[in-house]
């Protein structure tokens, strides 16, 4: 954005209620810019592949040889406003820890103009690539400690952080399961996975699955050390199918000061 006061800043505002009948409950409101650019020009020039191709003395002055195209892709971050509401606390009872966070997006219209350079001309095409019609974005989520504890989590999303606009929004299923041992310096992970919904109308067809087994080790209590995967599968062309071939084994350690 053009370095002016009312095209860069941004403010906020937050409400918190602390023990509402046993939950944390808070309300906010955002305006300012996405975090996340999005593309706003694309400009396209084509021109002849090197090495060039000599002309012989008199012949039109036309391009020889292979062509390629070069580009130039300008990006901005929208304008948007949000309002949002999120709330923590315990199912009485059940003991069941319970959360919630859901945000209503009002952006502003971003279109994209892509200019191509051809022999006949400059040609134009105007696309929105962000349309100003507000989108709810939502997160529920359940985590529960046994007696031998052992921990269970499960969350729904609605939207990712990184998905925008009405009919861009994909749902989001997680789970994880872990036990802690050796006076919890160990944790292992057996169970962690993800699944992420495109088409509910062919679910075959529009799904990806991530899994992340993991195993934790503590011997002190500044040092952490991680030996996991990311192991993917999918169809389709959401996002966790769109990667499903970057399979990956990692290892951290981590040491706090």
């Amino acid at each position: 954005p053009e370095n002016k006061l009312g095209e860069t800043s941004s403010f906020g505002l937050r409400f918190l209620a602390n023990n509402l009948k046993g939950y944390d409950i808070s309300v906010n409101y955002y305006r300012g810019r996405d975090k996340l650019p999005i593309q706003s020009s694309l400009t396209l020039w084509p021109h002849p592949q090197e090495p060039k191709i000599a002309q012989p003395f008199g012949s039109p002055a036309l391009p020889q040889g292979p062509m390629v195209m070069d580009g130039k892709l300008e990006m901005i971050y929208p304008k948007m406003q949000v309002i949002g509401a999120d709330m923590a606390g315990e199912l009485p009872k059940v003991k069941v820890g319970t959360w919630a966070e859901c945000a209503l997006f009002i952006p502003e219209k971003v279109d994209m103009i892509t200019n191509i350079s051809t022999p006949l001309g400059q040609m134009n095409q105007t696309t929105t690539v962000l349309e100003d019609k507000p989108y709810l974005k939502f997160v529920v989520g359940w985590d529960y400690t046994f007696k031998d504890g052992t921990y269970v989590n499960f969350q729904y999303l609605h939207g990712f952080p990184f998905e925008r606009g009405r009919d861009n929004l994909n749902d989001y299923f997680a789970f994880r399961l872990e036990r802690k041992f050796l006076n919890d310096e160990l944790k292992v992970t057996p169970i962690g996975f993800s699944i992420g919904i495109d088409d509910w109308s062919d679910v075959g067809e529009n799904y990806g699955m991530v899994f992340n087994p993991e195993v934790s080790y503590s011997p002190q209590d500044n040092i952490e050390l991680k030996l996991g995967a990311y192991l993917l599968h999918g169809k389709g062309k959401g996002f966790f199918s769109s990667i499903k071939d970057r399979d990956q084994v990692y290892f951290k350690a981590k040491m706090s000061f």
